[in-house]
């Protein structure tokens, strides 16, 4: 379910950004987020834990970093998901077809900052996903990442 205050946060920054898409507006206030933590609170456990909490408008509109998703890459994922042109035509509403081989094990690479991997226990892992930024923040600027297991 959505949160009130998530869908106020995302009319804020839009108000400010009237040329992000939704799917920029999703990622800027997941990203600055602070993190559930289900270890301090019994009532947050198992998937619950997994989802972003106490959105910060004020950093969601400076972030820096955006994700974009465009058409395209709905219709790709789309096929690589193995769905037909004609169900991706009632989709869309008009004919789109597949440009690109489907290949399932490319809907890892879906422009979304979540990764998701399977790991089986205790083995070694290396992995590799591929996602498109766009800088909105200062040319000088310099980013640094931070990966969590849960």
């Amino acid at each position: 379910m959505s949160y009130p205050h998530d869908a106020a946060i995302a009319a804020f920054v839009k108000s400010f950004h009237l040329d992000w898409s939704p799917t920029t507006i999703k990622p800027a206030i997941m990203t600055t987020t602070r993190p559930t933590n289900g270890s301090n609170n019994e009532d947050q456990i198992g998937e619950c834990a997994y989802r972003s909490e106490h959105g910060n408008p004020e950093k969601a509109l400076d972030l820096g970093l955006i994700y974009d998703i465009h058409k395209e890459d709905y219709v790709q994922l789309l096929c690589n998901l193995g769905y037909d042109n004609q169900t991706i035509k009632i989709i869309f509403g008009e004919s789109i077809s597949c440009s690109r081989a489907r290949d399932g094990s490319l809907v890892r690479n879906y422009n979304h900052l979540t990764l998701v991997v399977v790991v089986e226990p205790m083995t070694s892992l290396s992995d590799v996903f591929h996602r498109t930024i766009t800088n909105v923040g200062t040319a000088t600027s310099n980013y640094t990442t931070t990966v969590l297991p849960n």
